[in-house]
Parts: structure tokens; C-alpha cells; sequence
């Protein structure tokens, strides 16, 4: 560039690299207006792109009490046919679909935030669980997995005191 031959001492007195800065943020300012009109902004696909999994991941929560773990996920807008639990050896697998609705008849314009598509997650357990008496239930758009453990998971909790 043209400013790189001007002596470092010199380069606040470039005026012309104040004008090629001020161009290029127009060019930018230009560019996002563009991009915002048209069909499809160009910031949705870069919120895709940044987005972990671009698709639909539920929202869960893990509760540990001394005779069993409890998994809920937020699961809106789908029903229990739209999801399967599994277990294997070691983990508990919840997975599913949300399908896209959508209606395009008299819409001109429309955004949206929301996610579909597969999911799948899956949670480690520890050996300790009865993987025969696992329930599962579906309410209100939430999914309540209840995972007893063993017996001899149940011990007793002795606290140790601290000294100081």
C-alpha cells in the first residue's frame, strides 16, 4: 500500500489513508444496508454458522439426589412421539425431531429465530444406576427421565469434620 513508503514519522500526516479508512467503513455501512434488504440478510447465515449445531439442541437439567438422577429437558413444540430415550452400557441417549411448520401464503417478509431438526443427546451415567426401573414422562413440553440407582449406590454420607 501506498502508506507503507511513508516513513512511520510521517504517516499521521497521510491524509489519504484517513479517507481509504472512512471508504472502506462506507463500503461496510453499504454493504450491511444491502444485505439487510434483501431475501435472505446475510447476518442470518452468519448466526447459523456461528451457532453450535446450527439446529435444534434442547436445553437440559441434571439432579442428582442420594437414590436417583433426574434428567429434564425443555423439549417445546414437540410431542412424545417426537422423542426417543435409550440407554446403553454406560450412557442415556435422548433423541428427536423437530420439524419445521412453516406457512408462506400472504407473508412478505418474516425472520425467525427458532431451530428444528434432529437432535441427539447423550448423558454418562455411573455404573451404580438400576437401568431396569428407568421412567420417563411428558409434560407440558418436558421430558423427565428419573434414574433410580442400586442399592449400594444409597450409602450413607458421613461428614467429616474439618480441623483448623
Amino acid at each position: 500500500m501506498l502508506t507503507d513508503l511513508v516513513p512511520s514519522g510521517f504517516r499521521a500526516l497521510a491524509p489519504w489513508r484517513r479517507r481509504d479508512e472512512l471508504a472502506d467503513f462506507q463500503r461496510s455501512v453499504n454493504k450491511l444496508m444491502r444485505d439487510f434488504f434483501e431475501d435472505e440478510p446475510a447476518f442470518l447465515s452468519q448466526i447459523d454458522a456461528a451457532d453450535v449445531g446450527a439446529a435444534f439442541a434442547p436445553r437440559m437439567e441434571l439432579q442428582e439426589y442420594d437414590d436417583k438422577i433426574v434428567l429434564s429437558a425443555e423439549l417445546p413444540g414437540l410431542s412424545d412421539k417426537d422423542v426417543e430415550v435409550s440407554i446403553d452400557k454406560e450412557a442415556l441417549t435422548v433423541r428427536g425431531e423437530k420439524k419445521e411448520e412453516k406457512e408462506t401464503k400472504g407473508v412478505g417478509r418474516s425472520f425467525s429465530e427458532r431451530r428444528y431438526g434432529a437432535f441427539e443427546r447423550t448423558i454418562r451415567l455411573p455404573a451404580s444406576v438400576d437401568k431396569d426401573k428407568i421412567s420417563a414422562k411428558f409434560e407440558h413440553g418436558v421430558l423427565t427421565v428419573e434414574v433410580p440407582k442400586t442399592p449400594e449406590a444409597r450409602r450413607e454420607v458421613k461428614k467429616i469434620p474439618i480441623k483448623h
